[in-house]
């Protein structure tokens, strides 16, 4: 009832509000590849709490709803899905009819975190709602990439790889490349990396010495 009414909408939408204040808060977008939480149900109390404070304030008000496409997560969890039900991979698929099984997982899944959003009665402003991979979103990203690229603040170099939710293959930990990585291994923190980095810097330093002495 109060979506179909339009409560939760900006007051601009429907009259001039120039003398009026605005505020804005932007949902943090939860991962399309799971559920509502406890957490999440704190933080969107907190931010309905003060969200409604505004409104009462009469201020121009609008709460942003999305959720995001979590990336690799989303597409280990559509690849797993894919080979239970054709015992084909990405690969045999191709990018193009893969994507299309994520955008599917992601129409089927995104509507529980919404419905479960509305449940706890969330005053977000649904007629906004985004989604990380819609082309606005992926044109912005890529705009701001381009831009921080020309001014030199990005650049492709040697870097830090600190996480994979999907074991690789062996090969693939020997496989030469063109770029210098530093890998995680498997269940290694960037902690634990360190140390072990630092602790065979160590032993490569005494094995020096050891050969000089001799």
């Amino acid at each position: 009832y109060w979506e179909a009414q339009g409560y939760f909408k900006p007051a601009s939408d429907t009259k001039d509000v120039k003398d009026m204040k605005k505020f804005m808060i932007v949902l943090p977008p939860p991962n399309v590849t799971g559920y509502l939480h406890l957490g999440h149900a704190l933080t969107g109390a907190v931010q309905d709490t003060i969200v409604r404070y505004h409104r009462m304030c009469k201020e121009d008000v609008l709460y942003l709803p999305g959720t995001d496409h979590a990336g690799i997560a989303t597409q280990v969890v559509v690849e797993k899905r894919v080979k239970a039900a054709t015992g084909k991979s990405r690969h045999d698929l191709g990018r193009e009819e893969f994507l299309n099984k994520v955008w599917e997982f992601k129409e089927n899944h995104a509507g529980m975190i919404t419905q479960q959003l509305r449940r706890i009665g969330s005053s977000l402003d649904w007629s906004r709602e985004r989604f990380t991979m819609d082309k606005q979103c992926a044109d912005a990203v890529t705009e701001s990439f381009v831009q921080l690229h020309e001014q030199g603040k990005v650049y492709r170099a040697t870097r830090l790889v600190n996480w994979c939710c999907a074991p690789s293959p062996p090969s693939l930990t020997s496989r030469s490349r063109p770029v210098s990585y530093t890998h995680l291994r498997a269940h290694e923190t960037p902690e634990h990396l360190v140390c072990r980095l630092l602790l065979e810097k160590k032993k490569k330093k005494e094995e020096i010495n050891k050969k000089k002495i001799n």
